[in-house]
């Protein structure tokens, strides 16, 4: 759906701004994380910038 590598995912669920929400299912590093549909949408919509015209 954001056409981005896993590992990217990953660092912008717990380090990297902006943060991506998700629920973790499970403890620890074998825990899974699942992702609601509409908070990746609302990410992409808070996270969308339009391009600057050049003169």
């Amino acid at each position: 759906m954001l056409g981005v590598d896993v590992s990217w995912v990953k660092n912008h669920c717990t380090r990297v701004e902006p943060l991506l929400p998700y629920v973790q299912l499970g403890l620890g590093r074998t825990a899974k994380r699942r992702f609601k549909r509409e908070h990746v949408l609302t990410f992409i919509e808070e996270n969308t910038r339009m391009p600057k015209k050049r003169n």
